[in-house]
């Protein structure tokens, strides 16, 4: 199933743009380079709202889901520093797209989640957010780095940046650039 990425960016304003400025967060930019992914981010501050969609054959089940985080959205600090919105839930799942025309539904389903499992967040106290971020990263491994060795073997080591990520995400605080 292929997405309409610029149709689905404007699928999520209609769906999330009201409800999130009225807590300050703003469209902070978008990602739609192909016709299986596409996101919307709002910011606000520190803190940003992610809304995206997967539908890559590759990838397993389409699905749309909410990423919450605090600090910068560049890669890789931000796959160190959200999480997905179930984690504050603890529903264990994003939301599968099984139709492409359930879009938008499925949009709406997920900004009322938002509201109604991340009003702390959007008000801006994260402090349930901080434990979360926190519990999900010390249980995350760093990147990995291979690198042949002159017998043919392998030597595996951490890549330095993710694992001074892990390390400063894995703490319960805020991290101000």
């Amino acid at each position: 199933m292929k997405l309409n990425p610029k149709k689905f960016v404007a699928q999520v304003d209609a769906a999330f743009v009201h409800s999130l400025s009225s807590f300050g967060f703003e469209p902070a930019g978008e990602d739609h380079e192909d016709d299986w992914h596409a996101s919307r981010t709002y910011r606000a501050g520190d803190r940003y709202i992610e809304i995206n969609a997967n539908c890559h054959f590759r990838d397993g089940q389409p699905e749309c889901r909410v990423v919450l985080g605090d600090g910068p959205n560049d890669w890789p600090e931000r796959d160190w520093n959200a999480i997905a919105l179930w984690r504050l839930s603890n529903t264990g799942d994003n939301y599968p797209i099984q139709k492409i025309e359930d879009v938008p539904s499925i949009l709406k389903t997920m900004a009322n989640d938002l509201l109604e499992q991340a009003d702390d967040f959007l008000s801006g106290n994260i402090d349930r957010f901080l434990k979360q971020r926190a519990a999900q990263n010390r249980e995350r491994e760093p990147y990995m780095i291979q690198s042949p060795q002159p017998d043919g073997s392998y030597q595996t080591t951490y890549e330095p940046e993710s694992l001074q990520l892990k390390e400063r995400y894995s703490q319960e605080k805020r991290h101000n650039q």
